[in-house]
C-alpha cells in the first residue's frame, strides 16, 4: 500500500504571507512583471491623454487611490515595485512613455528618501 501523495498546492488559509515563496525571484517573475507593465502603463496612459479626452478632476482622485493602496507595501515592496517599474521603462522603445514610467514611482510616492 503507498502512502498518500501529499498536496503540494499553496495554503490560502492564513492570507497571502504563507503562499509566498521568498526563494521565487521576484525581478523574474512573469506574473509580477506583467501586473506591474499593465498599471504603469494604464496610468501613465491616462496621465498623457489630453484633457480634453479625460477629466483631470476624475483622474486625480484614481491616481490618489492607487497610490494610497501601494503606499500600504512595506519601504522594501515598494522599493522593488519602483525597481520593476524602471525594468519596465527600459524596454520601452517610445521615449516620452519612457520618460512618463520613470517618473511612476514618483508621482504615486513610493519612493521617498525618507524611507531610505
Amino acid at each position: 500500500m503507498t502512502a498518500p501523495a501529499q498536496s503540494r498546492s499553496a495554503d490560502f488559509t492564513q492570507g497571502p504571507a504563507n503562499c509566498f515563496d521568498p526563494q521565487k525571484d521576484t525581478m523574474t517573475d512573469p506574473l509580477l512583471i506583467t501586473l506591474v507593465d499593465a498599471l504603469a502603463n494604464l496610468l501613465i496612459s491616462i496621465d498623457m491623454t489630453d484633457e480634453d479626452d479625460v477629466d483631470p478632476d476624475v483622474c486625480v482622485p484614481w491616481f490618489e487611490s492607487v497610490g494610497d493602496k501601494l503606499n500600504q507595501l512595506s519601504v522594501d515592496d515598494r522599493a522593488r515595485l519602483a525597481q520593476v517599474i524602471r525594468e519596465v521603462a527600459d524596454r520601452e522603445p517610445d521615449v516620452q512613455r519612457q520618460a512618463a514610467l520613470l517618473e511612476t514611482p514618483d508621482m504615486l510616492g513610493i519612493e521617498d528618501p525618507d524611507d531610505e
